[in-house]
């Protein structure tokens, strides 16, 4: 921005004059990342924050490798109607196997939203989300996934609250952050139930702000209101989710094929105090240790004659140490967690993990 200030009119007038060079709004990104939940993915996107010289949002990407390739179109409106008020249009089209069993799907989306501020730290969004799936399975699937139904039509609307009191949204050491979102599933469609979800998580600095404990809670619950629930519909834990155990390594699984089937109820909790290694601050290397604990249950598809299913409900436990590293090509996070409490045989162990994203 320059300001020029120019005699004017009249006695001690003057005249300043703006002249104003609009920043790029615009950005193209390539992406890399791996983990030991999706493997390698890569992804390319397409944002503009100032579409039109509105203010406006549109975002494109693809997504492609690791479990799932996905392709996404967005679309917001910052000031709806002149309000405060965030509208946005989400489509999406995506495919691919998960790694916790051999489901196939095909999936299409749409999906409009309405988001606002209730407070200074909290936001409400109302959605509505229209999504066709096609399912199919190998010859080596479960008994229980292959008789889900392969077409799924679910027409839903949601509701989310996202309460943030952190110090940064980058590292934070202070502060919580709590999610709660709601979804029913039955307004047309031949899907119909109601799902509700779970997050609170808790930072506190000690030592001067260079220590950082952090405290965390998740849960959900699936109710089917017709019919029984499909295995893209009921939740997974271990990976991320569950350091110690493979993504679906806990919880309902078939033992005739060793496939997991997922459970319609999760609860875990987490517990992690981070940091620094005494290493110079320029290589940003830190450490942590941590304790997690959680499980998943409840099936309520019919189990055929024949099909050996292990419903096992108790806790499954683990502690561990991570090391941290803000490389330039992106942040890595390596894990080592020792299972404590799991059942021989049956859960999917995972004692080291990586997880690596960049965006060039």
């Amino acid at each position: 921005v320059d300001l020029l200030a120019k005699p004017g009119s009249g006695p001690n007038k003057q005249i300043i004059v703006v002249n104003v060079e609009e920043k790029p709004t615009g950005s193209l990104m390539f992406g890399l990342s791996y983990s030991t939940d999706n493997n390698v993915g890569g992804q390319v996107s397409l944002n503009e924050r100032n579409f039109l010289g509105k203010g406006q949002r549109l975002s494109f990407s693809v997504r492609a490798g690791g479990v799932k390739d996905k392709y996404s179109f967005g679309f917001t409106e910052p000031e709806f109607l002149g309000r405060d008020v965030s509208a946005s249009i989400d489509l999406s089209y995506q495919e691919g196997t998960p790694k916790q069993n051999s489901s196939v799907t095909k999936s299409s989306s749409i999906s409009p939203s309405l988001s606002f501020q209730i407070t200074d730290s909290a936001r409400m969004t109302f959605d509505y989300k229209f999504m066709d799936t096609v399912a199919s399975t190998s010859v080596n699937s479960s008994e229980i996934i292959k008789n889900e139904p392969t077409s799924r039509t679910s027409s839903s609307i949601g509701l989310g609250i996202r309460m943030d009191g952190r110090d940064s949204i980058i590292k934070p050491k202070n502060g919580y952050i709590f999610t709660l979102n709601s979804k029913f599933s039955g307004i047309g469609g031949n899907r119909e139930y109601s799902k509700i979800t779970g997050k609170g998580r808790y930072y506190l600095p000690l030592f001067s702000d260079n220590v950082v404990f952090l405290s965390e809670i998740e849960m959900g619950s699936l109710s089917m209101n017709s019919g029984t629930s499909t295995s893209d519909e009921r939740f997974y834990l271990g990976g991320r989710t569950l350091r110690g155990f493979q993504y679906g390594g806990v919880g309902p699984r078939d033992i005739s094929v060793d496939e997991s089937l997922g459970g319609t109820d999760f609860t875990v909790g987490r517990a992690e105090v981070s940091f620094p290694l005494g290493l110079p601050k320029e290589l940003n290397i830190y450490g942590g240790v941590f304790g997690e604990l959680g499980k998943v249950w409840g099936l309520d598809a019919a189990i055929p004659n024949g099909t050996v299913v292990s419903l096992d409900d108790s806790i499954r436990s683990s502690v561990g140490f991570s090391l941290y590293w803000s490389t330039p090509i992106g942040p890595l996070q390596f894990n080592w967690a020792y299972p404590q409490d799991y059942v021989s045989g049956v859960d999917k162990l995972e004692r080291f993990s990586l997880n690596l994203s960049t965006l060039f």
